[in-house]
């Protein structure tokens, strides 16, 4: 999707941007953990600590490896960070969108677990449903190492020198960020115990799928190199299906 991250300068620090993204990475999990626990109305959910506490562990452990074998992240991280100019409106939208679902998807899925009870998820489920959400954020991981570009809002990156990128996981699918988001939500419902919570996650999984193709057609138009790019890397979200 953009430019391979380079090698050869001196490694960049996190500034006050970037560090203020790692923190609301951490502070948005803490968050929507609480959301979920208070509407159960009891913190006795032993798989909600499970997922919530494995997914914690995962992005201290990862982060902090990733930082020492690829230092240059950092350069992304900051960007992403920060708030950027030429951010395409209908991108925006997306992005309430999906911040609001963010906090409705684990109030459905506690209000169902400790008051609704509706369905009786499998409790077994949530192991495989945590292994599946690790192996999504270590393939963005992946996507966040070798594109520097890879900012949190949809824009040409004129002022950053704004290139394809085919490398690691764009070798396989053309927005690895997207799709492992989607997987993501999938899962998240399994994981936590409320089926009713596929409601709210089957939302936010069709707004992804909406901006991957939106994205998909701006950088068409707009960035030099991505339509021969997509000769090479087919699919945008899943290979030999779209």
């Amino acid at each position: 999707m953009t430019n391979d991250a380079t090698a050869g300068s001196a490694a960049p620090h996190l500034t006050a941007a970037g560090i203020g993204r790692l923190l609301t990475v951490v502070l948005m999990l803490a968050l929507t953990a609480t959301i979920y626990f208070l509407a159960a109305g009891t913190l006795a959910v032993p798989r909600a600590w499970i997922y919530y506490g494995g997914l914690l562990a995962y992005l201290v452990v990862a982060m902090a490896l990733i930082f020492v074998r690829f230092p240059e992240v950092a350069e992304t991280i900051n960007e992403r960070g920060r708030r950027h100019k030429g951010v395409k409106t209908w991108d925006k939208l997306i992005a309430l969108g999906y911040t609001a679902l963010t906090f409705i998807s684990p109030a459905v899925a506690g209000l169902d677990v400790g008051r609704w009870r509706a369905y009786e998820v499998p409790a077994w489920l949530v192991t495989p449903a945590l292994i599946v959400t690790i192996l999504a954020y270590a393939f963005v991981h992946w996507a966040m190492v070798v594109n520097k570009h890879a900012e949190t809002g949809v824009r040409i990156q004129t002022d950053r020198d704004h290139h394809v990128v085919a490398s690691g996981p764009y070798r396989i699918v053309r927005h690895p960020f997207y799709i492992s988001l989607i997987v993501v939500q999938l899962v998240y419902p399994l994981a936590v115990g409320s089926y009713v919570a596929y409601a709210p996650g089957l939302m936010m999984a069709a707004l992804f799928v909406w901006r991957t193709a939106r994205e998909d057609a701006t950088l068409r138009r707009e960035l030099a190199g991505y339509e021969a790019f997509t000769g090479r890397t087919r699919s945008r979200l899943v290979p030999g299906v779209w």
